[in-house]
């Protein structure tokens, strides 16, 4: 299943370091609240004199108290390289005034005479009940010599031994870009292709064409899913818009899903950006959300604030707000597009991002600061998270997700869902290619709560009715077969 995320996806920003000797830098997110800001949450992160994170520290604003209190830290320990072997994270009992083991990061690195790399990240879970840590799952990359990674497998620990689950193959072209994606799953003892995306470069590398395909397993074929279609500031990497569409195999076209519009200041920074959706009844785009920065003097981002869009006042309305202090090794800027279980940037072939599918972020890079925040849709909630990498590596790789309810905008294309906007009820029409049958159909609303239970045929097109439900997003899992597709569903 391609998992993509509604994210609005913006930069990647190369910027002279400033180094400083064991520096901390925090990150402070607000709210709006009738349009006053008020504290939510504080991030605080510590680094050695390399800018190699120390720990990381995150907070909550008490409402009561009026004050910050614990939540939950990040510690590590390093090799003679000043590589991370270990990050542990705990969580704060309020109640005993303690802080309590939950989770264990174990990192191991081999090398090869070629160049090469394999990195392990094993995670392991804290048992109050037997003082002990225990095995919980683990990922396992390969890099080659430019430091591409070009094979990845996900494994969990079951009845007393390691279990694949799910492998990424990369491939790049000569100018170190991802070209191929495929991901595999693990069944009956074998590897099973379940989906796959090619990435097209044109225009010397101006225009990237991607294009996703899920694995029928009945016709034992690739069939064709969804498209981005991204332009980039000419001789950059910076993208100036962004277009994911999806084929409609019944009807044999692409339909509009969202869109992404950039805007850069003079010293090509990012400065703001328009996320929109596609009004299927209406034919036309709407607008969704919106993200703008402004700057420290030497390009570093001091205010990062999202922005929706008020459909009743047709205007924008602000959300929430990250402040970057500006004291030591963190050197900020703003997001970028693409997929959870793909390249965060496939023009910079760089880190993967964590999959909302794997254990509390095992899979994250570990020089990175991560912090998170909600954007609050009526009773809904969607959650963000930014990461800053640390300015050792002379770059900024912030991301805004919405992947972590699990979310994917298109399933892997065996169910089509529409009207998407939906107003009353939607309709679930089945691909032709499956087999008689009956499949569940349950709707969630962003907080995970189970809104509908339904049993749908495997054939025809069926009516859904709605419950009495506020506007806003929904995830609807269709099951059949050992088969499982999650699809956004946007109520208006």
């Amino acid at each position: 299943m391609q998992t993509k995320n509604f994210t609005l996806i913006i930069a990647m920003l190369l910027c002279t370091a400033r180094v400083s000797a064991n520096s901390t830098d925090s990150t402070l997110t607000e709210i709006s609240v009738n349009n006053v800001w008020e504290n939510n949450f504080l991030a605080i992160v510590n680094y050695d004199d390399n800018c190699k994170m120390d720990s990381q520290l995150y907070k909550t604003w008490d409402l009561t108290l009026s004050a910050w209190v614990n939540s939950s830290q990040y510690t590590y320990k390093k090799d003679n390289l000043g590589r991370a072997t270990e990050r542990l994270y705990q969580y704060w009992d309020a109640v005993n005034n303690v802080w309590v083991n939950g989770r264990l990061s174990l990192y191991t690195y081999t090398s090869y005479g070629n160049g090469g790399t394999d990195f392990t990240a094993t995670s392991k879970i804290w048992s109050i009940s037997t003082g002990t840590w225990i095995n919980s799952s683990r990922y396992i990359e390969n890099l080659n010599t430019a430091g591409n990674i070009t094979y990845f497998v996900y494994e969990r620990y079951i009845n007393g031994a390691w279990a694949k689950q799910s492998r990424n193959i990369y491939q790049y072209n000569a100018a170190n870009l991802l070209t191929f994606n495929e991901i595999d799953s693990w069944v009956n003892n074998a590897w099973a292709k379940f989906n796959k995306t090619n990435y097209n470069f044109s225009n010397n590398y101006a225009k990237q064409n991607s294009l996703g395909y899920y694995w029928d397993d009945v016709t034992q074929k690739w069939v064709v899913t969804f498209r981005d279609l991204t332009n980039y500031f000419p001789g950059s990497s910076l993208a100036q818009d962004y277009i994911s569409q999806n084929y409609i195999t019944g009807v044999g076209s692409w339909v509009n899903s969202m869109r992404t519009l950039i805007n850069f200041n003079s010293d090509t920074l990012f400065e703001n950006g328009i996320n929109q959706y596609w009004d299927y009844n209406l034919n036309t785009w709407y607008n969704y959300s919106k993200a703008t920065q402004d700057f420290y003097a030497d390009g570093s981002v001091y205010h990062y604030t999202i922005y929706l869009w008020n459909n009743t006042t047709a205007a924008w309305e602000a959300n929430t707000r990250n402040t970057y202090t500006h004291n030591g090794c963190i050197l900020q800027s703003a997001i970028s597009t693409l997929n959870t279980e793909s390249q965060v940037e496939a023009r910079r072939a760089s880190k993967l991002q964590a999959s909302s599918e794997m254990d509390d972020n095992i899979k994250t890079n570990i020089n990175e600061l991560t912090s998170s925040y909600n954007i609050n849709i009526k009773n809904n909630r969607l959650n963000y998270y930014v990461t800053v990498t640390a300015k050792n590596n002379l770059k900024v790789n912030a991301v805004a997700d919405a992947g972590a309810a699990g979310i994917s905008n298109s399933g892997n294309g065996k169910f089509i869902i529409s009207p998407n906007p939906a107003k009353d009820y939607f309709t679930v029409t089945p691909s032709a290619t499956l087999k008689p049958g009956k499949a569940e159909l349950k709707l969630y609303d962003l907080s995970g709560k189970l809104l509908i239970t339904k049993q749908i045929q495997m054939q025809g097109a069926q009516k859904i009715q709605l419950p009495s439900i506020t506007k806003g997003i929904y995830i609807v899992h269709i099951s059949w077969a050992n088969q499982l597709q999650k699809q956004l569903l946007f109520v208006n």
